[in-house]
């Protein structure tokens, strides 16, 4: 580096300021269209490669397909005719398809393209063919594999043709700013300064937001104009595989918004599952889909979150284009810039309804019971227990009252099950409909049937007397005739009762006093409402 820096002085002193001017201008004009030249070249090739293989990915996907009804009745004959669309191709150069044992079913090969720099293209350092393999599936069973081969050689004359187009632009646009600095070097030396500056920024911080000053309609102008072109391209495209990178790699419903939530993008994903186009939402904010089931707060919290730590996930309520509302899992994510800029929001959205409609079915079948749907032993329980917790806090009295069917084993001999389930329903009906709202009614099993009187009076005496006439009513309803199909029953019960309150003794001590008070009142002659000594 010494012995360079020895020799550039020693070249250069002699010559003028201007010249030395010129030469240091033409050097850096050089450095910095061959920084743009590697750039675009790179993210050319990049481009033009992801276009070539979403190119081969769909002609593979529909290929697939085709062949599924082929593979599945080993027709040979069709897969063939199915590859035979791929050969109208020119860059297909192979395919072959395999069935579930490995077999080679159908397979073809053509020459590849030719064209006038095949020979230049065959010797770079580069891939010449892009190879893909689909899996033929029907209902997630593998029946077979097809493999699709194509060649590069356009992909590369193209990249080839334009960047032969790009270096003969950046010379002639050498030759004309040497030319006007030679001239005009003053004028010159300020432009090229900046031009200096922004591309040093560029290269030192990937920028590409940042724009080059025109300045004057001269040559320089010209230059910075075509640098700020090629600049807004690397940005755009730049953004467009941010985003690619995050949101449509998913096979779940995604769209993607600006930094003023307005939608760019959706996948296909999210229009089978909110039943809206793409052209339909694009321009339009998330508040198309009508999350009128959040408030304001909601969402105001959904952004400071997004804004502390750049993402969020949640359950949320929403609404498709047909109006049916049903519940989904989202996840919002921020993409920033390499500056530090907030350019867009990533949605991905999961419809959870079903899972949610099984998680509540699962809750049923454990707290209820099938036949009659009333609370059984268990939610019966914990809403005791519920209770007795919260009578440390509340003076009002509870009741409970342990029901039993009297002669339902000769009901259910004599008629069948059927109509002893039928009448099961019935009673459970009309205890619903004898007691208050706030109370519960459970069934424990058989003909057992329990029901818990909460916000009873909290005087002992006027409790007993509230829970007494409830009882007597729920003794009379059970001595009306029921109608079971084409029978008609008049059943009677026996009920026990225990009056509690605060926390001094425990569910299961609770039951177990209504129990006893329960067949006392059978041994008293059924039909009868037996309340326990200890609740009096």
């Amino acid at each position: 580096m010494k012995f360079l820096s020895t020799y550039l002085h020693r070249v250069f002193a002699p010559t003028s300021i201007r010249n030395k001017l010129f030469v240091m201008v033409i050097m850096f004009l050089v450095v910095a269209m061959a920084l743009v030249y590697i750039s675009n070249a790179v993210l050319t090739a990049s481009s033009e490669l992801a276009r070539a293989r979403a190119h081969l990915q769909i002609l593979a996907d529909v290929t697939s397909h085709n062949l599924e009804a082929a593979l599945l009745f080993d027709d040979e004959n069709g897969a063939s005719e199915t590859l035979d669309s791929l050969r109208e191709n020119p860059n297909i150069i192979k395919a072959e398809v395999r069935n579930s044992r490995n077999k080679v079913v159908v397979e073809f090969y053509q020459a590849e393209p030719s064209n006038t720099l095949s020979g230049v293209i065959q010797k770079l350092p580069v891939s010449q063919t892009l190879t893909l393999s689909r899996n033929v599936e029907i209902n997630s069973k593998r029946l077979g594999i097809l493999t699709v081969q194509a060649s590069l050689k356009e992909v590369w004359l193209l990249l080839l043709t334009q960047m032969a187009q790009l270096a003969a632009i950046m010379v002639s646009v050498l030759l004309l700013g040497a030319f006007f600095i030679k001239r005009a070097s003053k004028l010159i030396v300020e432009p090229i300064d900046k031009v200096a500056f922004i591309a040093k920024e560029i290269t030192s911080g990937g920028n590409y937001a940042l724009r080059v000053p025109t300045g004057a309609a001269d040559e320089v102008g010209e230059m910075a104009g075509a640098l700020n072109m090629m600049l807004s391209e690397i940005e755009q495209r730049d953004q467009e595989l941010r985003i690619a990178a995050v949101a449509f790699e998913s096979q779940e419903g995604m769209l993607v918004t600006d930094a003023n939530e307005v939608i760019l993008r959706v996948n296909n994903a999210f229009t089978e599952m909110t039943g809206y186009s793409a052209e339909e939402v694009i321009g339009q904010t998330p508040r198309i889909l009508q999350y009128g089931l959040q408030d304001a707060a909601f969402f105001a919290d959904v952004r400071a979150r997004i804004q502390e730590s750049g993402a969020w996930q949640g359950e949320v309520q929403s609404r498709k284009k047909n109006g049916e509302v049903y519940t989904e899992w989202l996840s919002i994510t921020a993409v920033i810039s390499k500056a530090g800029i907030l350019t867009h929001f990533v949605a991905t959205m999961v419809d959870i309804t079903e899972r949610k409609a099984t998680e509540e079915k699962i809750t049923q079948l454990a707290f209820y019971d099938s036949l009659t749907l009333l609370p059984n032993r268990r939610l019966l329980l914990e809403r005791l227990s519920q209770r007795l917790i919260s009578g440390s806090r509340n003076t009002r009295h509870g009741a409970l009252m342990f029901i039993d069917l009297d002669k339902f084993k000769v009901l259910n001999d004599t008629l069948g099950h059927h109509i002893g389930d039928l009448l099961l329903q019935q009673v459970g009906q009309r205890l619903l409909n004898s007691v208050r709202e706030a109370d519960t009614v459970a069934r424990l099993g058989g003909d057992e049937f329990v029901v818990l009187l909460n916000d009873l009076s909290a005087d002992a005496a006027e409790a007993l007397v509230q829970a007494k006439a409830l009882g007597t009513a729920v003794l009379l309803t059970l001595n009306q005739t029921y109608q079971l199909a084409h029978f008609e029953h008049q059943g009677t019960g026996s009920i026990g009762m225990t009056i509690f309150s605060g926390d001094q003794l425990t569910a299961d001590e609770i039951m177990q006093r209504a129990d006893v008070a329960m067949y006392r009142a059978k041994r008293a002659g059924r039909n009868n409402l037996h309340i326990a000594e200890q609740a009096l």
